[in-house]
């Protein structure tokens, strides 16, 4: 599983204008990812890797959403404090 791979195809649509397909590619990894972490719930990866697509996609609420469940699971991932920090900075 890797989120790279659906955020550059994500990103290719959208660079090329094709925002639904975009969309839906994102919807797809986000779909994967969350398979994923019912899976493995204690596993911080799926979670780090719905919240990168969230916030590739733009859905900025989303991806702080799962960046602080990554935190709530490993309160030292500096990954997903500086993200959020980063994130909360573009809500204002």
């Amino acid at each position: 599983y890797n989120a790279w791979a659906y955020s550059l195809l994500g990103l290719l649509y959208k660079t090329i204008g094709e925002i639904e397909k975009s969309n839906e590619v994102y919807d797809r990894g986000i779909s994967t990812f969350k398979k994923l972490a019912e899976e493995n719930p204690d596993d911080t990866f799926p979670y780090f890797e719905i919240a990168t697509l969230y916030e590739n996609k733009g859905d900025i609420k989303n991806a702080i959403k799962y960046y602080r469940k990554v935190i709530e699971l490993n309160p030292f991932d500096y990954l997903a404090t500086q993200r959020i920090k980063k994130l909360e900075g573009k809500r204002w």
